[in-house]
């Protein structure tokens, strides 16, 4: 299995004023932790070189990846330019389509707090495993993008955990995706790219568009901004908020981090 994430900072922006490598700090001890990654698994991290020039400036880095019981990779990607840019930096870089490996994102706002390996099976090619989460009709999730006439109580679906083995039609799937949410890169909806995400699951499934395999992640295995324990089937705590403001939820990852500490 390879797990993996995206670590970018805007043209424009300094790394060291996001707080996102400080999200990643608390990411990466989380599932180095937890995950029950063994040397048959991957971890790789999205990064463009300003921000990994930034990272190698600093100790824990080095420090975290030295404890990594798997290989951990940082790729380099072009820095974007706008949040919708680096949102599908997910779907547009692509590893291993030609091998039937399984991947998991994981958004860096998603603590592992125990094993994934129970929860995420080996996947076939074109297969999709999807995190069930809202409504569908929502904004936040496909809204008005679709016309809710055949499923009209269908859940939503998150794109920050979701897991898939490429083929032809995972590959297309993705590039929707991705052309969908870049036309709109100057006025993006609140969750970027997750209506796009949620529009073609839908289509996928009232209208057969592509031929991917969508099947669902166990919805009690992740939790929303856990802060007072967690339940005893919980695997991931999402500490979601508002996309590009990374203090908003450094700030919910630190006090949950501080909290289990002293629990």
């Amino acid at each position: 299995m390879i797990v993996y994430t995206l670590l970018f900072t805007l043209i424009g922006k300094k790394p060291e004023d996001t707080h996102y490598v400080e999200m990643f700090y608390i990411w990466l001890t989380y599932l180095l932790k937890n995950g029950g990654l063994t040397a048959d698994d991957r971890i790789i991290i999205f990064i463009d070189n300003e921000t990994l020039n930034f990272l190698n400036c600093q100790p824990l880095a080095a420090y975290l990846k030295g404890k990594a019981s798997c290989p951990l990779d940082f790729i380099i990607v072009k820095q974007p330019e706008t949040i919708s840019e680096g949102m599908v930096i997910r779907y547009t870089s692509i590893l291993n389509k030609n091998e039937p490996t399984t991947f998991l994102y994981l958004d860096l706002d998603v603590l592992v707090i125990k094993s994934l390996q129970g929860d995420i099976p080996k996947l076939s090619p074109n297969q999709l495993y999807v995190m069930p989460e809202g409504k569908m009709v929502h904004g936040l999730y496909a809204g008005s993008l679709v016309k809710m006439d055949l499923l009209p109580d269908m859940c939503g679906f998150s794109s920050g955990t979701f897991a898939f083995c490429y083929g032809d039609a995972i590959l297309e799937f993705f590039k929707r995706v991705t052309e969908d949410c870049l036309e709109i890169k100057a006025e993006p909806r609140y969750t970027v790219d997750q209506p796009f995400f949620n529009k073609w699951i839908y289509e996928i499934y009232t209208k057969q568009v592509l031929a991917v395999d969508i099947q669902l992640l166990r919805y009690n295995m992740i939790e929303q901004n856990a802060l007072n324990g967690f339940k005893p089937e919980t695997v991931l705590v999402n500490y979601a908020g508002y996309p590009g403001v990374g203090n908003f939820h450094y700030q919910k990852m630190l006090n949950a981090m501080c909290i289990e500490f002293l629990r």
